[in-house]
């Protein structure tokens, strides 16, 4: 969970999407193209929430 309000927003917006569009704005985040679900977010608050959609994700790759 991120102190960010703006990026928790967004986390909890893609996360409602699904693992599958997760792993999609994980894949664009690390290769810098722009999304819509992030669009309003500078660089630091996307690399915020790229780092929260890995660890996230890190927990259903555990398994």
């Amino acid at each position: 969970m991120t102190s960010d309000p703006v990026v928790q927003q967004v986390l909890e917006a893609v996360c409602a999407r699904g693992c599958r569009y997760v792993n999609a704005c994980i894949e664009a985040l690390a290769e810098g193209r722009p999304g819509s679900d992030y669009a309003g977010l500078d660089a630091a608050q996307r690399r915020r929430l790229l780092d929260e959609l890995r660890a996230i994700m890190a927990v259903y790759e555990a398994r």
